[in-house]
């Protein structure tokens, strides 16, 4: 119901046509077919994934949506957590291995994206989230002239994919990298010799033109509209209710997470007395 109806009819669109394109992305079938023409982007990298997955071996489009959640869900997601864990702390596999099945504790994530809407684009979008955040980090970490070939082009492409699944997904990576960039740029500065007040100038700077530039993004014509659609809360009033949820990890609509918050809050205080 809901959002798939439209994800089915897509998929349905994409096997009728034989057009897997995102930016000729529709629908409905329209014939004939004006390869050069009717161009109109959707995000609907996760719609040809199932599509392909149809093509190939002639299932449903029903069938070929669970297909390729379940291959998101049991493969790209915990592999996408591992690589990540591993990127935070390097050769420690338990680490990565723990990370990998707890980030399947979650019910807001990836089990809410399942359930609600369901926003199964927007799902697989998340899912390699930690992997363009871990190439986006090295990025940025990488010392002196050691090659940024490689990394760049894969980071282009892991945006690409992105921006192709649910763009959401990339904003939400910029806020993510955002802290780190301005570390990086304060170490930096204290490296060539600056003052440690004139580096937190310096930081400070950067940071103001960040939030300058993502407030301006609220204006831009193309973002505007879905900026600005208003979601009524679900908790319009209960301010107590919400930091519950918060702190025991029960958001929307799942119970309290008990074990999941003695973890998380652990992690807190670990990170906080680590440097």
């Amino acid at each position: 119901q809901f959002d798939n109806a439209s994800h089915l009819n897509r998929i349905q669109t994409f096997l009728s046509t034989s057009r897997f394109s995102t930016i000729q992305a529709s629908t409905s079938a329209q014939a004939p077919i004006r390869p050069m023409s009717d161009f109109v982007f959707y995000p609907s990298g996760w719609h040809v994934l199932a599509a392909m997955t149809s093509d190939a071996v002639g299932c449903s489009p029903a069938m070929s949506e669970n297909v390729a959640n379940s291959v998101i869900l049991a493969v790209v997601w915990p592999m996408s957590v591992a690589l990540f864990a591993d990127e935070l702390f390097p050769h420690d596999r338990a680490a990565a291995v723990g990370a990998a099945l707890l980030s399947f504790a979650s019910p807001a994530f990836p089990w809410g994206f399942i359930v609600s809407g369901p926003l199964y684009a927007n799902f697989a979008g998340y899912a390699l989230l930690p992997v363009d955040f871990v190439l986006a980090r090295k990025l940025i970490y990488l010392e002196g002239s050691r090659p940024r070939g490689g990394v760049v082009f894969a980071l282009m492409a892991g945006l690409a994919s992105l921006a192709a699944l649910q763009p959401n997904a990339v904003f939400v990576l910029v806020i993510a990298v955002v802290p780190h960039a301005i570390v990086r740029l304060r170490r930096l500065r204290l490296r060539k010799g600056a003052s440690a007040r004139s580096a937190n100038a310096t930081c400070a700077a950067a940071a103001l033109v960040f939030v300058a530039c993502w407030v301006g993004g609220l204006f831009v014509p193309g973002l505007s509209a879905v900026a600005g659609n208003h979601w009524y809360p679900y908790l319009p009033s209960d301010w107590l209710q919400a930091l519950r949820d918060c702190l025991l990890m029960g958001f929307r609509n799942a119970p309290d997470q008990w074990p999941l918050a003695i973890l998380v809050a652990m992690g807190a205080v670990a990170s906080l007395r680590m440097k």
